[in-house]
């Protein structure tokens, strides 16, 4: 078995159903959604629903403000939350799956999940993701050193920025 993690589109549409996240390369923080770096739309998903992040070795998720994304079936905060292999990451109606890299593209390590209910998301700020602090590659417990939440992008095409947002 590859140490390389395997993300999967299992529920929503994408023009990536699939990516391979390889030991040892960094990726993220890498927002999630109708509008994100990693574009998954469907019922319920926001323009910026959530952000991953790959130190090289260990998969992070957090939710986007006003927006519910569960892990493994518990609801992910705004802080970044260790993402265990295998998992589901579910938001919207859209699921991603989480695995091992394995030799035979059809194998898989854990069954196939039940989508939890029509989850509902709530408004789903965009957001542009901070790159001054990563994570520790060998912390299992979100710190400190984690990225933190960004700051809201203005919404697409209005000029003015999200509600709630503060002006800088």
């Amino acid at each position: 078995m590859s140490p390389n993690v395997l993300l999967t589109v299992d529920n929503g549409q994408t023009e990536m159903p699939s990516r391979v996240l390889l030991k040892g390369t960094r990726l993220g923080p890498t927002t999630v959604g109708s509008q994100g770096h990693w574009v998954i739309e469907g019922p319920g998903v926001e323009e910026v629903h959530l952000v991953l992040w790959f130190d090289g070795s260990l998969l992070w998720v957090a939710a986007q403000p006003g927006c519910r994304v569960l892990l493994n079936g518990e609801n992910v905060g705004l802080e970044f939350r260790l993402v265990s292999v295998p998992s589901d990451i579910c938001f919207g109606n859209a699921r991603i799956g989480v695995d091992p890299e394995l030799d035979t593209p059809s194998a898989r390590t854990r069954p196939e999940p039940m989508l939890p209910p029509n989850i509902t998301a709530g408004t789903g700020r965009s957001r542009t993701p901070s790159t001054d602090r990563e994570p520790s590659p060998r912390s299992d417990q979100p710190s400190d050193e984690l990225p933190t939440v960004p700051e809201p992008l203005r919404r697409k095409g209005s000029g003015r920025p999200d509600p709630g947002s503060q002006s800088t």
